[in-house]
């Protein structure tokens, strides 16, 4: 932006506004008299501050410094006429003003304002990073960073990665920015080895499992002191000794390739992010993410600890739901059955009702286990839908419960096409092929047929039962196969002594052969019904 002189300011006639807008931003009484002085000479004669017909960014500039100044404004409204006239004009004639100032005094808004104000001295956008590991699917007001974590590039794939994308666009999730920590390998290598320079980092070649003993142990290793020239490989940061938990207790944050509690801090500082979303399973470490900011000298990233959902009876694990893909338990990461985001539409939720329930979770810190279960009403009426074709004929077929219900001379509402009267209830028993016609409710027989009556002419619809049915043609009767699915394993949750394997249900995939309604073909694939 370029740099406005005062000279300028003077021919855009600019100076006193802006002078203005600094001064009203002051508590100090004397320097706000003195403002509105000025203001009130220079508005004598003038409806607006700069711009003769018509209002300018000039006068809501002002308009916002006095509002936002509470000693300004009881000022202007007892002292200054000409002041409190105009205020009260570019009020009146601007009505959205109103509006917006009750947005952004709202309470919420006040609230996000102190604490962005507060924690957040690198300025008033909020970035949010996501940053799941490339060797699994995504399981789910600012800049939203998609970083693809693929610093370990024997555990990454491009599918993953793609399946992320897809996931993301699938709920209407389009990052404005995507990276990948690789692409800053250098500059990681050039900080760790600041950090050993500094004498902040050491290389730690422990036997595999005795380091992390030590750390666990809060013990510090037998390399701390360690020349800086025997220092090349994986870098340990020894601030954590007197730490109480064993997270912030001196662990790895490289070998050769940075590890991700190195990573984290670095690139969320490098990539411009003000707020870092973080599973509150790495809140030991929070304080290292802070202190390896602080250390190198980097902006420091305001984070945000929130808890991840778990389900009852759902495996959420990566490793253990790979496992169970690898065995060939399910058909693949789509399964209905698996708790991923294709898993979950495929099983029959819409991307309205997803996001919906996402974002009343919002970014939780409670710990909690939920049920798959939601109560919801049973009827919907949405004109908006559009339209479906009804296939009629003079034998249809309903569910033999319904019929099973049914007496003598009782009115019944065929569901989109009208009131009908039962005429004839034919029933066999269900032991044996004679048929016997008999009326009545026969709890041991079972209904062979029907014989009703149509009365289209019955409006009387309030207290007739409900009845779906089908037209009996070959031609209109969609074959189809309805599945259900239980749940992955027996437990609701499972224990770091459970095997997997035991714990899996043994039957998980129901199927049931069945005849669908002829619209159906025109329902197109991931489309609930």
């Amino acid at each position: 932006m370029a740099k406005i002189t005062a000279a300028t300011k003077a021919e855009l006639g600019l100076v006193l506004p802006c002078l203005l807008v600094q001064h009203f931003a002051s508590r100090n009484a004397q320097r706000l008299n003195q403002s509105l002085r000025e203001l009130e000479s220079h508005l004598t004669l003038r409806t607006y501050i700069s711009g003769r017909y018509k209002i300018s960014v000039a006068n809501i500039a002002v308009w916002a410094a006095i509002r936002g100044n509470s000693i300004a404004l009881s000022s202007v409204k007892k002292v200054y006429c000409n002041v409190s006239r105009w205020y009260s004009f570019i009020e009146a004639s601007n009505p959205w003003i109103t509006e917006a100032t009750k947005d952004l005094t709202s309470p919420e808004m006040m609230e996000r304002a102190r604490e962005r104000a507060a924690r957040s001295a690198a300025g008033s956008s909020f970035d949010v990073v996501g940053q799941p590991q490339v060797d699994g699917p995504m399981k789910h007001g600012g800049v939203l960073i998609y970083r693809f974590d693929d610093i370990n590039p024997s555990n990454e794939s491009m599918d993953f990665q793609n399946s992320i994308t897809e996931d993301l666009a699938l709920i209407d999730i389009i990052p404005d920015m995507t990276s990948n920590s690789s692409d800053y390998f250098q500059q990681m290598h050039d900080l760790a080895v600041q950090l050993i320079k500094d004498g902040k980092a050491f290389a730690d070649d422990s036997e595999l499992g005795k380091g992390d003993d030590s750390r666990k142990n809060r013990l510090p290793s037998k390399h701390r002191d360690m020349g800086i020239e025997e220092t090349l490989a994986p870098l340990t940061a020894p601030y954590g000794i007197p730490s109480s938990t064993a997270a912030t207790s001196p662990s790895t944050i490289a070998r050769v390739l940075a590890v991700r509690c190195f990573c984290a801090p670095v690139l969320d500082s490098i990539e411009g992010v003000t707020l870092a979303l973080r599973n509150n399973e790495y809140r030991d470490r929070n304080a290292q993410y802070e202190w390896i900011q602080s250390t190198l000298g980097l902006r420091p990233v305001l984070s945000w600890d929130f808890s991840r959902l778990n389900f009852v009876r759902t495996v959420l694990s990566k490793r253990k739901l790979t496992r169970i893909v690898n065995e060939g338990k399910v058909w693949d990461w789509s399964d209905p059955r698996m708790p991923t985001i294709r898993g979950i539409i495929r099983r029959g939720v819409t991307v309205p009702v997803l996001r919906e329930f996402i974002l009343k979770q919002g970014p939780s810190r409670n710990i909690l286990n939920l049920e798959w279960v939601h109560e919801v009403p049973k009827y919907v009426k949405n004109t908006s839908l559009g339209t479906r074709k009804i296939q009629t004929g003079r034998t249809i077929v309903i569910e033999h419960g319904d019929a099973r219900s049914f007496e003598l001379g009782e009115m019944i509402t065929l569901m989109n096409w009208g009131n009908a009267v039962v005429r004839a209830i034919s029933m066999i028993p269900p032991d044996a092929g004679a048929e016997a016609s008999v009326s009545g409710d026969v709890p041991d027989f079972l209904v062979k047929y029907l014989v009703l009556e149509l009365d289209l002419s019955s409006q009387d619809f309030k207290k007739t039962k409900k009845i779906t049915w089908l037209a009996a043609t070959d031609d209109k009767m969609i074959s189809v196969e309805l599945m259900a699915f239980d749940h992955l394993i027996t437990k609701d949750k499972l224990e770091p002594t459970d095997v997997l394997e035991e714990c899996l249900t043994p039957v998980m995939q129901f199927t049931t052969r069945a005849f669908a309604d002829c619209n159906v073909v025109d329902r197109e694939k991931g489309a609930v019904i």
